[in-house]
């Protein structure tokens, strides 16, 4: 489920996330997780849309909707970001971090990532 694409602060230069619009990501996942149940595991890709204090709001807000991952909250190329994101809300959803073939370093000691997905064609 995409959370980025239908808020208007998904699209922002800045990477904020406004209260409104979390207010509006949290009502789409309580809809579908109402709608699909808990027997379907339900999964978040921001498309590394938002800044560090942004997604962790975000996991906050969402961490009731039981959701299997939340998936490049912040640039999946800032590293530190997704550590940062992922220490303040990792016990609540997991942060696995897409990586395509060509960019593909990353130290799990360090920067705490839970998963990596590879994207292959």
């Amino acid at each position: 489920m995409d959370v980025d694409e239908p808020i208007p602060s998904g699209k922002a230069l800045n990477r904020s996330l406004t209260t409104a619009d979390l207010l509006l990501a949290e009502r789409m996942v309580k809809a579908t997780r109402e709608a699909v149940g808990v027997e379907i595991d339900l999964c978040i890709d921001a498309h590394g849309a938002f800044d560090v204090p942004s997604a962790v709001k975000l996991g906050r807000k969402l961490a009731d909707y039981d959701l299997m991952w939340i998936e490049n909250p912040v640039p999946m190329q800032n590293m530190s970001a997704l550590a940062k994101v992922s220490r303040e809300i990792a016990t609540q959803t997991p942060q696995p971090v897409g990586r395509d073939r060509g960019n593909f370093r990353c130290n799990f000691s360090v920067y705490k990532i839970d998963q990596i997905k590879l994207h292959l064609p």
